[in-house]
């Protein structure tokens, strides 16, 4: 009887923690399919953002681009932006936005007009970029808030 007695107490003590270990079980086991599914998915997104970004930011060059040819000699316009991800150059008649995408957000291979931009994909590098009639000075651009100057200096665009 006595026996019985302290089996009896030993089951109830372990039996607390056989629950305990396995609550932890079943929280370590949701919690990694969580991050599984959900990594790619928050990746995807910020890639969408950036690439999204990206395009706002070309436009709004171009924008300015635009009203300083129109308005003539010493003409300029300032614009803040804020860059998340991607690089930005100036060269030649082109300026162009390049970014690295891991969760192939734009098909590799593609190339197409969209909205006055131009896109091409090699690889997973996406490239957005816009033409014009002149050239300008070489200026690379990235990460973090960036102030560019865009004037006209006898029909002469100039990007600092």
């Amino acid at each position: 009887v006595e026996i019985i007695i302290i089996r009896c107490l030993y089951m109830k003590a372990l039996s607390p923690l056989i629950g305990f270990v396995l609550i932890i079980v079943i929280s370590i086991a949701a919690i990694s399919i969580a991050m599984n599914v959900g990594t790619p998915a928050i990746e995807r997104s910020k890639e969408i953002l950036i690439y999204e970004e990206g395009k706002t930011n070309l436009k709004l060059i171009d924008g300015a681009i635009n009203e300083v040819f129109q308005e003539g000699d010493g003409s300029s316009r300032k614009i803040n932006m804020k860059v998340t991800g991607g690089t930005y150059r100036v060269f030649d008649n082109r300026i162009e936005f390049i970014m690295t995408t891991n969760q192939g957000i734009v098909a590799p291979g593609v190339v197409k007009e969209e909205d006055g931009l131009m896109i091409e994909t090699i690889g997973n590098e996406i490239t957005v970029y816009i033409e014009y009639d002149f050239s300008f000075v070489d200026k690379e651009f990235g990460k973090g808030s960036n102030n560019i100057f865009v004037r006209n200096n006898n029909d002469i665009i100039t990007i600092s």
